[in-house]
C-alpha cells in the first residue's frame, strides 16, 4: 500500500480508538483499555514476523511512517470522535451508513464510486457447499449495490452477515445458483463495504491524493481533530 493510503487508515484506527477510550472512561472511569478488547488484529507480531519475515518489517516502518505523518489526527462528526470504518473492497461502490442497525449515528458514512475495483484480480470469488448440508435458501433481500441484507433459510430469515460468517464468504455481496445439488455462490468484493475502501484508497494515492482527500473521499461532513 502506498504511503497516503497508510496514512488515511491510521487516522481511522486512532478515531476509533479515540472513541473507544471515550466511552470506556465515561462508562468505567478506565484510563487505559484493555489489551485484549477486540480492537487488537488476530495478526499477532510474532506470527506476521514468522510468516512474512523481512516484508514484514519494512511494512513496519511504513505504517510508522503513516503514524508519524498523521500524529494525533482524528476524526470527529457532530463533536465526537467516529469509529473508522474500512473494508478491503467494495463492489464497485461504499455503502451509506443508514443501512448500519442505528442508521442516525452513522451519516458520516456515505456512498463513494469505486469503479476500478470491478476489474481486480481478486473481484470476484466462488464458493460452493451442498444444499443438504447448507439448508434451503429463499427470498434474498439486497439493496441497491447487491448486498444481501438478508434472506430465507430453511423458512426462517437471517442477515446476510450471519449466512457469510456461517459460510466464511469475503463478502455479503453475493449470489448464488444451484447445479447438480450444490449452491455455487458467487461474491464481490471483500468485507462490509462501510466507510474506507482499501483496495480503492491505494487506487487513489496511486493517482496523487492525499491521505485527507482520500478520507474525505469515502467519509462526509467530518472534521480533523488532533
Amino acid at each position: 500500500y502506498e504511503k497516503e493510503t497508510l496514512a488515511a487508515q491510521a487516522v481511522l484506527l486512532r478515531s476509533s480508538l479515540v472513541k473507544a477510550y471515550a466511552e470506556e472512561e465515561m462508562k468505567n472511569g478506565v484510563k487505559e483499555l484493555a489489551a485484549d478488547d477486540g480492537l487488537y488484529s488476530y495478526w499477532s507480531d510474532a506470527r506476521m514476523r514468522t510468516r512474512w519475515g523481512k516484508q514484514y518489517e519494512q511494512s513496519l516502518d511504513k505504517c510508522l511512517d503513516a503514524v508519524i505523518e498523521t500524529q494525533g489526527i482524528y476524526l470527529t462528526w457532530n463533536g465526537e470522535a467516529i469509529k473508522g470504518y474500512y473494508h478491503g473492497m467494495s463492489a464497485g461502490g461504499t455503502r451509506n451508513g443508514k443501512e448500519l442497525s442505528d442508521g442516525e449515528s452513522y451519516g458520516y458514512l456515505k456512498k463513494a464510486d469505486c469503479p476500478e475495483n470491478l476489474s481486480a484480480s481478486d473481484y470476484l470469488t466462488e464458493y460452493r457447499v451442498s444444499i443438504k448440508q447448507l439448508g434451503e435458501l429463499t427470498e434474498a433481500e439486497q439493496n441497491t449495490e447487491g448486498y444481501v441484507l438478508s434472506v430465507c433459510k430453511n423458512g426462517i430469515r437471517i442477515s446476510g452477515e450471519k449466512l457469510r460468517e456461517e459460510l466464511g464468504l469475503s463478502s455479503t455481496n453475493f449470489t448464488w445458483k444451484e447445479e447438480d445439488g450444490d449452491y455455487i455462490f458467487s461474491i464481490r468484493g471483500r468485507g462490509h463495504g462501510f466507510g474506507l475502501d482499501q483496495y480503492y484508497a491505494n487506487v487513489l494515492a496511486q493517482n496523487g491524493m492525499t491521505y485527507r482527500e482520500i478520507v474525505d473521499y469515502f467519509f462526509a461532513d467530518t472534521d480533523y481533530q488532533r
